[in-house]
């Protein structure tokens, strides 16, 4: 990794960012101009390709928090200098500072992000933290059909990805889906809630959108791999065929790696 050059108010070439030595990003220019109508060079490479991909992988050893700061200090002055050319020039020169000015601005904050605390911790002490997620994943059954006047068990009051721990922790980043990956228990504490489905004529129209909630129950099953299976389903309605209950044939599959299996109908 390269050396952050000495910080003082001179000029730094743009190919030699402290950043990345060979930026692939291009220049967001105005349409009236075909050059770099700025008085200053920017120091900061812009290179947004290559900040993506250490925000996904980068933590532990590899962070190198002072060459951050360092870069965050020059994303500062230029910015400065962004100032003063919006200040000093003429409308159409104005817009291309401002254009450029907000780029730089959207990179340094996503930069600030290589300085999260959590970066630091090596991948050993990253599981132990998921651990305190493992919690039962809520898989429910939407939308919700029922004609008796009842809604689903469980009230949501957020997102459904938030009752779905496993599956929020692997979708963070590179890392910590990787991470997540291997915890294969996290994977394997199940809570489901099925709708009944009384009526033939709803019958199409169920299997359409239950095809989502199976799809999802057979992500669970597959990454928890060989884990035991802790399983909490809750039947809603009646059934007069238990054997069209997609999810119950597919938990049966995997009958062999249950550990605790809670069932009630209502």
């Amino acid at each position: 990794m390269d050396s952050v050059p000495a910080l003082d108010h001179g000029r730094v070439n743009q190919a030699n960012s402290p950043l990345s030595s060979n930026s692939s990003s291009p220049s967001v220019l105005h349409p009236n101009f075909d050059r770099n109508p700025l008085t200053f060079k920017p120091r900061v490479n812009v290179d947004f390709d290559e900040l993506h991909d250490k925000l996904r992988w980068e933590y532990g050893p590899l962070a190198d928090p002072q060459r951050i700061r360092d870069i965050l200090i020059l994303c500062d002055m230029d910015l400065a200098d962004y100032d003063g050319e919006i200040a000093l020039q003429t409308q159409s020169q104005v817009i291309y500072a401002q254009a450029q000015r907000m780029r730089l601005f959207e990179y340094k904050t996503q930069l600030s992000g290589l300085l999260s605390p959590i970066r630091l911790l090596p991948n050993e002490i990253l599981r132990i933290v998921f651990e305190f997620a493992r919690t039962e994943n809520l898989l429910q059954d939407y939308p919700w059909f029922s004609d008796m006047g009842f809604g689903p068990p469980t009230k949501l009051s957020s997102s459904a990805i938030a009752y779905l721990p496993a599956l929020a922790i692997s979708a963070v980043c590179k890392r910590w889906r990787v991470q997540g990956l291997a915890l294969t228990h996290l994977w394997s504490q199940l809570r489901l809630e099925i709708s009944y489905l009384e009526e033939e004529e709803e019958e199409e129209s169920w299997s359409q959108t239950h095809e989502g909630f199976i799809s999802t129950l057979q992500l669970y099953l597959g990454r928890s791999v060989d884990a035991s299976l802790h399983i909490d389903l809750e039947i809603r309605g009646f059934w007069e065929d238990p054997s069209r209950i997609p999810a119950l044939d597919l938990l049966l599959r995997h009958s062999r790696r249950w550990k605790t299996f809670k069932d009630t109908e209502i």
